[in-house]
Parts: C-alpha cells; structure tokens; sequence
C-alpha cells in the first residue's frame, strides 16, 4: 500500500518554535507595547473611549501593518529555514527519518503559526481595553488590522520562503528579498532617468508601470484606511458618533496573498530538489546564477553611468545632448558593468580569480550598455514624440509661465494636443535652443503639460521654448484664450464648499512684511462664484506669473485648495490667481465681506471675523 505524502512534523515543528521563543517573546512585547498598552493608557483619560480606540486603531493600520509584516516574513524565514544555511545542521536535518515535505511543512508552520497566534492574543487584549464602551466599531477596527496584517504577511511570507530556497547563504537571503521587492520599480526608475537624459522634455511621472511587481510600493499605494462615515463625524458635536473604520484594497492584498501561496508551493518544490552541497552559495539554483550575474552588471552600469552623469553631466534633459557626451555615457556605463560583472562573478564562485577567460560576458555586457545609449538617444520608441490621444485623456494640466490651468472641456483639451504636437514635431531644435543660457534679451517660457489618463496614467511632459519660437506664441494665445478661460472655470465652477480644503489671501503690507489670512471654505466659494469667476470670464484676472514686475508693490494672491475623486482616488486641485486692480469684482467682495480693499497699497492687516484667528504673519 502507498503511503501518503506528510507535509507535518511535530518534532521538527516544536524543534523550531522552541528554539526562536525568544524572537517570538520580542515581538508580542513590541505588539503588546504598541496596542493594548497604549490603547489603555488612551481611553483611560478619554472622554469617548471608542472613539480614541478607533482612531489608534488606524493610525496602526495601512503603512504600519505593510511595513511590519514586510519586516517580520523575512526575519521569521531566515530563522526557520537558517538550518539550511550551515551544513551541519543541512546534513543533520537531511539525515532525518523525515521527508523533505515534512521538514518544509513544519518549518513554515512554526513561522507563521505563532505569528497568527500572537496577533489574536494582541487583537482580544486589545479589546478588552475598552471593555465596557465598546462597539461594532471597535470589533471592526480591530478585525481590519487582524484581517489585513494577516494577509499582507502570508503575502511576504510566501516571498521570503521562496527566496530563501535560491540561496545557500544567511547573509544574501535578506538581500535577495529587499531586491526582489523592489528590483522591478528601480530598474524602471533608473531606466526612465536613463532615457530623461537622452530625450528633451520627459517630465516626472508618479505611474510606475512595473509598480504591481514590487508588493510594498503597490500595497501602500493601491491600499488606504479611511472613515467611512467622515462626514457624520466629523460633523457630530455631541462627540456620540463613533467613526467606522474601512479599508479600501482589500482585493489588492488578496491578489498578493495569493501570490504568497503560490510562491510557497514553489518554495516546497525547489527545496525537494535543493542539493545540500549548496549551502554557503549566494544562487544555489545553478540555472540562476548567469541571471543574478548579467542582471547584477546591467543594473550596476546603468546606477553607475547616470552616478557619473549627475556629478559631472551639464545638458540634463536631453537638452543638445552630443556625441561627446553620449561617449562618456557609454564609458560611465562600461566601467560600472565592468564592476557588476566581475564582482557577481567573484561571488558566485568565491574567488577573485574570474578575470581570466570570462571577457566575452563582459563584452556582451558593453554591447548591451552601447545598444541601450542610442536607442535612448535617438528615441527608437519615439517616447519623446509621444502624444495622448483625446479619447484616452480625462483632464490636462498645463502651466509653467502661466499658472496652472485644469481642462476638462473637449475643445481646450485639444488646444493642448495641437500645441503638444508642434512642439513634438519640431523637439531637436528646441532641444538645442534649450541647451543654452538665457540670456535678458532673450527670454523664453516654461511650458508644463500633465495629461491624467481615463486608465489613471499620467504623462507629464516640461519644456523651455524661446519667446521667438512659433510654439511659445502659440502657448501664449492657448493660455489667454476665452476656451483656457471657460475651461478653467469650468472646472472650479463644479466644486461646492465641500470640495474645498484651505483656503487664504496672502498679501503684502508696505514697509513690513508679508501676511496671510484664511477663509472659510463657505467663503472661500462664494468668493469664487461672484469675484474670481466673473473676472477671469471678463479676462480682469491675468494668470501669468510674468506680470508681476509690472506691479509694485506685488498684488495679493488668492490660493484655494479643492479635492475630490478621480479613479477611486483623492485628487487635489490648487487654484492660484494674483489680484490686479483690474479684478475688480474679486476687489469688491473682499471689501463687502471682510471690510478690506485690496485694490491698492494695503497698510493694515485683514481680519476675518468668521475665524478666531484670521490674521497670520508670514514674513
């Protein structure tokens, strides 16, 4: 009869868990610390206990949780596996009347059962601090961070237990998982700075395509802890309304849960066929090690190549990048690749001796560095021409000489597109053009386009174009144009005082200094409807900031701060216009609702009676 295939032990098992207790006794302490002797000493004093129960709870959710079990998987797989890592114990084990399965099962079981167990004791204990007042509230915001740090774990676990099965070596297994988990958005970083220095006009872009290979960066970003009745809250002055806690990205981390699983099973697999004469080798997967060796040298020529670039490069940009340039780059590149190649290999094997008879790697290793330079440099994929489509735009940014304008409206949007596509058209001159001083008599204008895709990418794209150039008069024309004007208040029309903030009017006092006065949000709206709007429409409110040399002293500036929702998402609009004599209804109504004239030199500072403090000295 066939026996089954046991994947526990329970000598191995206690072996293990007694032998880390005390690692494990550290951490319920931390945890115990953290919660329910802060939540006590917390809700001891207050008047609403459940209510500061909720809001510790929080404060420990989302980045603290992802951060702890990032921290915690791999610290928990080195210690379980570390039998592995030192061939006395390997053989030992080995030796063992015990199948690989079993020996696999128990080790991981001894990681992540205490860790469980230890999180329930915390979570029930946290509980009972507030027994008496406590609430669903309470039980779900405890059950979010039991449920959520549980799941982000078996996340990170299953990352760790997996690498620890590619290597033989104590030391490198930590390595090894801090780069796995964020090797993906750093080559993508470092490769998009690399074609920033060949391509004018890349601006920064927070989308990281490879962002959901790297679970950390994805999990704080695609994830959040919210109230979800925020407004009932914050709103109650009775202090009886208790906030509910949500998490929002419980998909996401059930996705890297998964993955977790799925990555633990091939751990299982790879440690069946682990041969033990590995141990003390950084790869112990043979068919890995050119991998680690070649992808060590690439990531070390690029680092190393933009290192040099940024110390000693002065056309950052792509601005007229030369053939002098382009050389050094390669050169930066060689000498870097030469360092990873060659140091990886000295790792691999142990020795210093891998000069000898190892030059054609190396070789192809320059090869690669070369053909990257000039496709960056001539812009193979044409990245730098590239141009949105209207239909795959859900609003544009633009700005830089002019302040920013927010489109929505279809024909302004395509005002952008066609500015965007002379400019593309015509990007090696006004590269070159770029790569120079400016000079006093020859001014030109930054001009800053951000297109937020329907997907939720963003491309984002920065230029300086002479003021003689056809593109910078058509920049002109578009910002001043009634479909910008219409456009923007358009777009800021649709808010309500909700929607807004903060908000203030900072302004200059002759012979002084600078002030700042708040508004309300309700102000801050009414503002909007009958100043800002009619005078932006009657064009009394010029955006540039150019103009501001034609006054003096330097008119107020009106600043409001809206937010609402875009792709599941808070995004925050900032409204900045100067107040020029010109804007006449924004003068009236600060005159008819704050008792202040701005329409000339101010001489005392403005108070806001809707506030308790209104009048704040910013120097």
């Amino acid at each position: 009869m066939k026996s089954k295939i046991s994947f526990f032990n329970k000598g191995v098992f206690n072996n293990i868990v007694k032998r880390y207790w005390p690692a494990w006794a550290l951490y319920a302490f931390a945890w115990l610390l953290a919660m329910p002797v802060e939540l006590l000493s917390r809700v001891r004093g207050a008047f609403y206990p459940a209510t500061s129960f909720v809001h510790h709870m929080e404060a420990l959710s989302h980045e603290v949780t992802i951060i702890m079990a990032f921290v915690s998987a791999i610290i928990v797989a080195t210690g379980v596996f570390s039998f592995m890592y030192k061939q006395r114990e390997n053989s030992m084990v080995a030796s063992l009347p015990v199948k690989r399965e079993s020996v696999f099962g128990s080790a991981f079981l001894a990681g992540f059962l205490p860790f469980t167990a230890i999180n329930i004791a915390i979570a029930i204990l946290s509980l009972l601090t507030v027994a008496g007042h406590i609430n669903g509230e309470c039980i779900s915001a405890v059950l979010i961070w039991l449920g959520t740090y549980t799941l982000e774990f078996i996340a990170f676990y299953g990352i760790a237990c997996c690498i620890a099965m590619l290597t033989g070596n104590i030391v490198a297994l930590p390595v090894l998982y801090f780069v796995f988990n964020f090797l993906a958005v750093a080559i993508e970083a470092v490769i998009r700075e690399l074609v920033t220095v060949f391509v004018y006009g890349l601006g920064f872009s927070d989308n990281l395509i490879t962002e959901c290979l790297s679970p950390v960066v994805c999990m704080i970003d695609k994830t959040t802890t919210y109230f979800a009745n925020s407004a009932a809250y914050f709103n109650d002055m009775t202090g009886t309304v208790c906030p509910q806690l949500s998490f929002e990205g419980w998909g996401v981390i059930a996705i890297y849960a998964l993955v977790g699983v799925a990555l633990t099973v091939c751990a299982l697999l790879l440690y069946r066929k682990r041969r033990m004469e590995c141990t003390g080798d950084v790869i112990a997967v043979p068919a890995l090690k050119p991998v680690f060796k070649y992808g060590v040298a690439i990531c070390a020529a690029i680092s190393f190549g933009l290192l040099i670039f940024l110390i000693f490069g002065t056309d950052y940009n792509g601005a007229g990048y030369s053939a002098v340039n382009l050389i050094g780059m390669i050169v930066s590149m060689a000498i870097g690749g030469a360092v990873g190649y060659f140091g990886a290999d000295m790792l691999l094997k142990k020795s210093v001796h891998v000069f000898k008879n190892n030059w054609v790697g190396y070789a192809a290793v320059v090869a690669a560095c070369v053909v990257l330079c000039l496709v960056c440099r001539f812009d193979v994929f044409g990245v730098g021409r590239y141009v949105p489509d209207a239909d795959d735009i859900q609003s544009v940014k633009i700005s830089g000489s002019y302040s920013d304008a927010i489109l929505e409206n279809e024909d302004a949007v395509n005002e952008v597109i066609s500015l965007h596509k002379n400019i593309a058209a015509n990007l090696n001159d006004i590269a070159k053009e770029a790569n120079r001083v400016w000079g006093p008599e020859d001014d030109c204008y930054a001009i800053y386009i951000e297109y937020t895709l329907k997907n939720g990418k963003v491309v984002a794209r920065a230029y300086d174009i002479s003021e003689n150039r056809p593109e910078a008069k058509q920049y002109v024309e578009l910002m001043e144009s009634d479909t910008v004007k219409n456009a923007r208040c358009e777009v800021y029309s649709k808010y309500t005082a909700d929607n807004i903030d903060a908000s203030s009017i900072s302004y200059y006092i002759a012979g002084d200094d600078w002030y700042s006065c708040e508004l309300t949000p309700e102000q801050a709206y009414d503002l909007y409807k009958n100043g800002l709007e009619p005078d932006i429409k009657a064009g009394n409110i010029n955006f540039g900031n150019y103009i501001t040399s034609a006054y003096e002293p330097e008119p107020p500036t009106v600043w409001i701060e809206y937010c609402d929702m875009v792709n599941g998402s808070e995004r925050y609009l900032e409204f900045n216009a100067l107040i020029v004599p010109e804007a006449t209804n924004t003068i009236q109504w600060f005159k008819d609702n704050l008792g202040a004239d701005i329409g000339g030199p101010i001489t005392e500072p403005i108070t806001n009676d809707a506030l308790a403090e209104s009048v704040e000295y910013v120097g």
